[in-house]
């Protein structure tokens, strides 16, 4: 089993890394204000339920820009 990896493939997985955490630098805070302005407009939502509805969504967007990262 060749485990060899080139250099290639490390400058490959530092932009990825790289590239995730600016997509999560830019998506997080316009999560934050819609969060806000929502928790403002729905104040009988649960506060707890609105940050893990939150985390979903910004984990979700994340995901959604790897996978289009690879298409």
């Amino acid at each position: 089993m060749n485990l060899s990896l080139s250099p290639n493939a490390f400058k490959k997985v530092g932009w990825d890394i790289l590239l995730s955490a600016i997509a999560s630098l830019i998506i997080l805070p316009f999560v934050g204000i819609v969060g806000i302005t929502y928790k403002k407009i729905f104040e009988w939502i649960p506060a707890d339920k609105l940050n893990d509805m939150l985390c979903l969504i910004g984990i979700l967007g994340l995901f959604i820009i790897s996978i289009s990262k690879e298409l």
